[in-house]
């Protein structure tokens, strides 16, 4: 667990400075990201489906998008308080692909928040500044500290 710990710490000061995360499961990740179609349509606001770079400054979002990918049939997450406090619930209806990952991080200079403050997005291409690995085991490890709580549905 000594290496989740570390993980967490670094993540957790790159959070609080001038930098974003921005998770990806891809094996040769590029120097620079490009935007490409948000993976969440809504109908009622087109403007928020324009080609972007999306990126967070919450640790388990960054961490769930590195080992698991994009939200999709099988896999989605909202933020839900609970007991006082914020909780991200993954909610997973059928066997879920986990594998490792990476954490870009990116400068916070061209994103501006999107709609909450876990997300962030930009519109044009982003450099990332440096890349950290992340094993596919660090989901069970961000369930295990409370960080994440898998469901089959959302408490009401």
């Amino acid at each position: 667990m000594n290496q989740y710990r570390r993980l967490e710490k670094r993540l957790a000061q790159i959070s609080h400075q001038k930098y974003l995360m921005h998770g990806s499961t891809r094996r040769r990740p590029p120097r620079t990201l490009m935007p490409r179609k948000q993976h969440i349509v809504f109908p009622n606001k087109p403007q928020l489906t324009r080609t972007r770079v999306y990126a967070t400054a919450y640790v388990p979002v960054a961490i769930m998008y590195a080992v698991i990918g994009l939200p999709s049939k099988a896999w989605d997450w909202q933020m839900i308080r609970t007991d006082g406090k914020w909780i991200m619930y993954c909610r997973m209806l059928g066997r879920i692909p986990v594998q490792d990952g990476y954490i870009h991080i990116v400068s916070r200079k061209p994103f501006r928040e999107l709609g909450s403050p876990l997300i962030y997005s930009s519109f044009r291409p982003v450099p990332s500044v440096e890349r950290i690995r992340v094993p596919m085991n660090a989901l069970p490890w961000l369930v295990s500290k409370g960080m994440v709580r898998i469901v089959r549905e959302y408490p009401e």
